[in-house]
């Protein structure tokens, strides 16, 4: 198995929820039949623009993606960047339906690090350290909050929801906190 493969195997315990992925089209191939087979997850390859060299930030980007449990709607994060780089409001998470029509959006300031969803809530990191929860039926903020060990500060990596509706959540810090979310 590649590096590649090697790294997405661990996509279905950190994130049991994704069910499509977006990578550069040099990850085309095998690797969009493996994870499909092995992981169950779409991987959608994005072609590099023709006077690309190397690596470029795209004027849209993902972050994450989580679907809703019932499979009819698809919740991401990403943000917009202009040529003066991110601008205040430009970061979002959105819930679009598979036909692609927008049922909400939440506008941020803070890109998002990581995102996932039991189906009611979407549990959203941020590259600031907050973490906040937004409900999935219209993306009101139900609460948020600063995410700290021991008093310091520190910024979610990845989030991933337990069988039992407990928040895992892996932090910058190499750490993996336990939250129980509040209702």
């Amino acid at each position: 198995m590649n590096a590649s493969a090697t790294a997405a195997s661990s996509v279905p315990r950190t994130c049991a929820s994704t069910v499509h992925a977006w990578a550069d089209s040099a990850y085309g191939g095998e690797l969009v039949r493996w994870s499909k087979s092995f992981l169950g997850i779409t991987l959608h390859t994005v072609p590099r623009r023709k006077d690309q060299d190397g690596f470029a930030v795209l004027a849209k980007r993902w972050t994450g993606a989580a679907s809703i449990p019932n499979g009819q709607s698809l919740v991401y994060a990403g943000a917009v960047h202009h040529g003066h780089g991110l601008q205040p409001g430009g970061t979002y998470v959105v819930r679009r339906s598979l036909n692609g029509a927008v049922q909400w959006q939440h506008r941020t300031d803070h890109p998002a690090t990581a995102l996932d969803t039991d189906g009611e809530t979407v549990y959203v990191a941020y590259n600031s350290g907050a973490l906040t929860a937004l409900d999935a039926d219209d993306g009101s903020v139900r609460w948020h909050t600063e995410l700290e060990i021991e008093g310091a500060p520190t910024t979610a990596l990845s989030l991933a929801i337990t069988p039992q509706g407990h928040l895992l959540i892996g932090t910058v810090g190499g750490r993996v906190l336990e939250y129980l979310p509040r209702p």
